[in-house]
């Protein structure tokens, strides 16, 4: 970082002031890039210098700005004698577009709904055997996938270039694939075949290990049928496959009539849920009138099509893609099997079209070091305009150039939002921000979210304009109350996660769950909203006990208003991930 660091106003705007906690002097739109050159003593506010020269304070959690301790201190506020010695370099404001793009949000959850990819490149890693360990390097053609275990079955975590040397940190016990160290993912370190890398030393010399940095991807499961007096009873896994060649998910659905595992009390409430149960795993069905719940089949982001008929949800692997099935179980069958990393699938209010996220390509973005918030060079800092005079263009270019190495430069995968028809023809992507994904389609449009802008929406048009709902980088998975109202999505709060609602424009935005009691060991998380039919109720999980604590997983449901808390009567082992997962759909 240079002695002037650059800073950008956050998504709620800023207040420059003429002094720590005095009046506000001026307001700062979001987007506008400041130059920093002090700071109080608390390190709570900085000392900024906008680009038509206007100097104050402005308090640090309104912008997004970094190594704060590296600034002198200013003893004087009114008149920094310290920023007089170091040079200010001229910055200029972000337009007004830049509220809708120049933000961005975590991944992690949220989420984003997988794990970023990171790219691995040879000339940002040390030479080889430079701090005396064993090294890797790759000697593919091409670009070669780093998984977050040793096979094929775990999720690809990284991409490692050809020629790129790594330190070799262990290999499994078959000394088929090799542990590599890979600081930029979450567990610091990635498998890949042996066969695709040169290790320094004789593979068998590197120590064996069974690290894994998240479990392998789930094959669909779905319960076999079970004798009549096991209600209650948990499912067990089928068979791979059939002797016909079918996998097992598809063979249950078509020779079963979806036998009831648990009988619950009436709900006083109408209509069905579809509940993942685990991430890959059974999808249940759950009768609210009769409280029947009932095994459909296996796979990811399951929901209810509007007439309450059919499911749609994903799969991955090698007959991956996205599926439908009749709510009686009958008819599994896939509809569109292109592209990678399909998720969230939602059905548009007519039941014509289906909204899903994919992800088989790559952007490159400036990572901020900040909650992992990675900005493309025009959301960081627009190109000039070309009505300006060159002088001026030239000089803003200049200092563009100068904000944009200020941050190393990555690639991350490009989630993307599309929509087919219900039969899986006429592919098309849809208008969207960089990293679009979690969509939810109602009579008002699609509503997504983006790692760099927070919720947003779009429309199903081809010049269909793009807008910011709310910012906030942590505010994923948005759900859309029927008929285009209200917006509910989930925040990470500290150490847990919420469920807010929000109108359409951005206003009322108002917290749904909250903390009951702060005095516990580990704060109840509350995700994955969605609305009921009606648009009078909405169903959620959360992990909040008894006590108040975090515990198990159960399906939970409240007012819209978020009034009338209450876990629904069902025994079910729940699993979430905080990967984005579309847990539970409601249906007529």
């Amino acid at each position: 970082m240079s002695a002037n660091p650059i800073a950008v106003v956050g998504g709620s705007g800023a207040d420059m002031v003429q002094e720590p906690n005095g009046a506000s002097m001026r307001k700062l739109p979001t987007g506008t890039a400041l130059t920093t050159t002090g700071r109080s003593t608390d390190s709570n506010w900085v000392y900024v210098t906008t680009s038509d020269g206007a100097s104050g304070w402005v308090a640090v959690n309104q912008i997004v700005v970094f190594n704060v301790s590296n600034l002198p201190v200013l003893d004087n506020p009114a008149q920094p004698a310290v920023a007089a010695q170091t040079e200010v370099t001229p910055t200029v404001a972000m337009t007004e577009t830049v509220a809708t793009t120049a933000t961005a949000t975590t991944t992690a959850t949220v989420a984003p709904s997988n794990p970023p990819t990171a790219t691995v490149s040879a000339d940002t890693r040390p030479a080889p055997g430079a701090d005396g360990r064993p090294t890797a390097r790759v000697v593919a053609d091409s670009r070669i996938n780093v998984r977050s275990g040793p096979g094929t079955d775990y999720r690809i975590i990284a991409k490692a270039a050809p020629n790129a040397t790594l330190v070799a940190l262990a290999r499994n016990d078959a000394s088929t694939w090799v542990q590599l160290e890979v600081g930029d993912t979450p567990s610091g370190f990635g498998w890949v075949s042996a066969d695709l890398v040169e290790i320094s030393e004789a593979i068998a010399e590197l120590p064996v290990s069974d690290q894994v940095g998240s479990p392998p991807v789930p094959q669909p499961t779905v319960a076999p049928t079970p004798t009549p007096d096991a209600v209650g009873a948990q499912p067990a896994a089928p068979s791979a496959q059939t002797a016909s060649g079918q996998t097992a998910a598809q063979a249950a659905v078509q020779t079963v009539s979806n036998p009831v595992v648990q009988q619950t009390d009436p709900t006083g409430l109408s209509g069905r849920l579809v509940i993942q149960s685990s991430w890959g795993g059974t999808i249940y069905v759950y009768d609210l009138a009769s409280g029947a719940l009932r095994p459909l089949t296996g796979g990811f982001d399951p929901e209810i099509s509007p007439d309450g008929s059919q499911v749609v949800f994903t799969r991955e692997g090698g007959d991956g893609g996205i599926y439908v099935i009749n709510i009686d179980g009958s008819n599994e069958h896939r509809i569109f099997g292109e592209h990678s990393e399909l998720r969230s699938p939602k059905w548009s209010p007519d039941g014509q079209w289906i909204v899903f996220s994919r992800s088989d390509s790559f952007y490159e973005c400036r990572n901020l070091g900040f909650a992992d918030i990675c900005m493309s060079d025009q959301q960081l800092f627009p190109k000039p305009g070309d009505n300006l005079p060159p002088a001026v263009k030239k000089q803003i270019e200049k200092i563009r150039s100068k904000v944009l190495k200020e941050f190393d430069q990555e690639q991350r995968p490009d989630f993307q939002i599309a929509r087919i028809s219900a039969s899986g023809s006429d592919f098309r992507d849809l208008v969207a921000l960089d990293s679009a994904r979690d969509p939810d389609w109602s009579q008002g449009g699609i509503v997504y979210s983006s790692s760099g802008a927070g919720i947003q929406k779009t429309d199903d048009k081809p010049d269909a304009e793009n807008k910011l709902v709310i910012f906030e980088h942590n505010y994923v998975d948005p759900d859309w109350q029927p008929g285009g109202g209200r917006i509910v999505f989930q925040s990470k709060e500290g150490s847990h996660w919420e469920i807010f609602g929000v109108n359409p424009d951005g206003s009322g935005l108002a917290s749904l769950t909250r903390p009951v009691t702060t005095l516990v060991d580990h704060l109840p998380s509350n995700v994955s909203a969605a609305w009921s039919p009606d648009g009078q109720h909405i169903v959620y999980l959360s992990n909040r006990n008894a006590k108040n604590d975090a515990g198990d997983w159960r399906v939970w449901v409240m007012n819209a208003d978020g009034s009338n808390q209450h876990p629904l009567p069902i025994n079910l082992p729940i699993s979430y991930n905080f990967v984005g997962e579309q847990m539970v759909s409601w249906g007529k």
